[in-house]
């Protein structure tokens, strides 16, 4: 991982194939936003940004001329926490679920939503330079977004609009598949590499959705 302006982090995340979890990272550290190698000299001169699921689909969508970042999960750009008192006893349901058990007289658990680490400057860059941010999460293969994926979508716009985005500034590209495209899932990487769309396209329909 890299922060806004190309500087190596210590952190990294890793995909693992035919295992659960699917994906893994250091423990105890906060999200991060994904930003591809070369995505600051590439945004400071782009029309808009886009911001996306998945490492690798960033990554290719920078290959093939897009200002893009990229979030570990639809709802990664934020970190949850949970503030519990010290004696809290926790105990695990039959379906899997953490209960927890507050002793009489103490304070009821508290939670709170922090950014993910990147987020606060991307932020930032967008707001001084004021360019779009365009929200390109997966779609299926008739060009409908799953509603779990679109609510995240929402929080996010809603977030991003709370910490000083202009509103016409916050969109959201809803990947339609080509004639022909059967497969059940459509990302930001398959619509560049496995469809006869070309980025040329493409970068038509995001100018006249921004």
């Amino acid at each position: 991982y890299y922060d806004i302006t190309g500087k190596p982090l210590p952190f990294y995340r890793v995909k693992l194939m035919n295992w659960d979890p699917k994906y893994k990272q250091l423990v105890d550290e906060p999200n991060h936003i994904y930003f591809p190698p070369g995505f600051w000299e590439m945004a400071r001169n782009a029309d808009y940004i886009l911001l996306t699921e998945g490492e690798k689909k960033a990554a290719c969508a920078m290959k093939h001329g897009f200002a893009c970042v990229a979030v570990g999960g639809v709802d990664s750009w934020s970190n949850r926490q949970v503030s519990l008192p010290k004696d809290t006893k926790l105990a695990k349901t039959k379906d899997g679920r953490v209960v927890a058990k507050i002793m009489a007289g103490q304070e009821m658990s508290t939670q709170s939503s922090t950014l993910a680490t990147g987020m606060k400057e991307l932020i930032a860059f967008l707001v001084q330079t004021d360019k779009p941010l365009v929200i390109v999460y997966d779609s299926d293969g008739k060009g409908r977004v799953d509603s779990q994926v679109q609510a995240a979508a929402a929080r996010l716009g809603y977030s991003l609009r709370f910490h000083g985005m202009k509103a016409k500034n916050i969109r959201q590209l809803v990947l339609q598949p080509p004639r022909g495209y059967f497969d059940e899932k459509l990302g930001l990487d398959d619509l560049l590499v496995h469809t006869k769309v070309d980025p040329e396209t493409l970068r038509e329909v995001i100018e006249k959705l921004c």
